[in-house]
């Protein structure tokens, strides 16, 4: 097994958090760039994952599977609570009987995966799902490409279908994003990266070929073909492969690390100053909004850091 540490990695996720911060607390799209970003936290998920299970026995890939599926169901269950009072302040802002309120977050809980000003959450719960489905199509011994291929077929089945825009899927599913199929779209794409890397071809080929590659794909969809969904993958692909092949052996690990922690803590938190601008000062505007939730989580990142550092010595 691989014991690279890819430092581009960790700044190139810290930079995505700062691009997750302008989705929630901006208008401004930069041409669809802030979409990329949870594509590629799925990347290195799957990418991570794989790796970890890579050269492993049928059942201590599928014990590694369902560990990493048990933590984040855990994370999950724990941030959900940690933003129960916004879920609580919004089922109170709609007037919601109690039973509807249960019912709603029973619903939100297990399939839209986030609720009242909690949106980053439902990247928690595609993970948790992705792992379901990973483990018994592992059981199966369904080989990687072809669960990348499955899942490919069932995200333009749900897009392109019409079914999203059915009655049904408004009122029980009320989701804007096929959850599941993206999310395992994404991770195992990330899946089938960590095996050309491994096979070590890409050592063979020049360092600006592939990313150069998927970005030519990536502007040559969104702009001649006019099909902004399909241009994230080589986007996020492009990106994903730059931040692994750069990677300078003159900059430490600790002084990149640290990038890579801060950018879960803006992703987790963000949210939760944003929430409370937007109940107390709504009319803050977008510039002023985002320019104090990026500071307040990265201060809160930095300290955490602090924390960390100083239990860990």
């Amino acid at each position: 097994m691989k014991t690279t540490v890819y430092k581009g990695i960790f700044g190139m996720k810290f930079l995505m958090a700062i691009l997750v911060v302008i989705i929630h607390t901006t208008d401004w799209g930069l041409g669809g760039l802030t979409n990329v970003a949870v594509p590629y936290f799925f990347l290195v998920s799957g990418f991570l994952l794989f790796r970890k299970i890579r050269g492993l026995a049928l059942p201590g890939q599928k014990s590694a599977i369902l560990k990493w599926t048990w933590r984040a169901a855990l994370m999950y269950l724990v941030w959900t609570l940690i933003y129960m009072p916004f879920t609580i302040y919004g089922m109170c802002m709609d007037h919601l009987t109690l039973r509807q309120a249960l019912l709603q977050f029973i619903r939100n809980f297990i399939i839209v995966g986030h609720n009242y000003l909690s949106w980053p959450l439902w990247y928690l719960l595609s993970l948790v799902w992705c792992g379901v489905l990973i483990y018994l199509m592992k059981s199966a011994k369904i080989p990687l490409w072809l669960m990348f291929l499955l899942s490919a077929a069932a995200y333009v089945a749900v897009r392109e279908s019409g079914v999203m825009d059915s009655l049904f899927w408004q009122r029980f599913i009320h989701d804007d994003e096929a959850l599941i199929p993206f999310g395992m779209l994404y991770v195992t794409a990330g899946g089938l990266l960590e095996g050309f890397e491994v096979s070590q071809r890409w050592d063979s080929l020049p360092k600006w070929m592939l990313p150069t590659l998927c970005i030519v794909i990536a502007v040559a969809s969104f702009f001649l073909l006019r099909v902004s969904n399909w241009f994230l993958l080589p986007l996020a692909v492009a990106l994903f492969i730059l931040s692994v092949t750069v990677n300078p052996a003159s900059v430490p690990v600790k002084a990149m690390e640290p990038l890579g922690y801060s950018s879960k803590i803006i992703y987790l938190t963000h949210m939760i100053f944003a929430g409370v601008l937007t109940i107390f000062l709504p009319d803050l505007g977008a510039p002023k909004t985002f320019a104090a939730v990026l500071l307040a989580s990265c201060l809160l990142s930095l300290a955490l850091i602090g924390v960390r550092r100083h239990f860990k010595a």
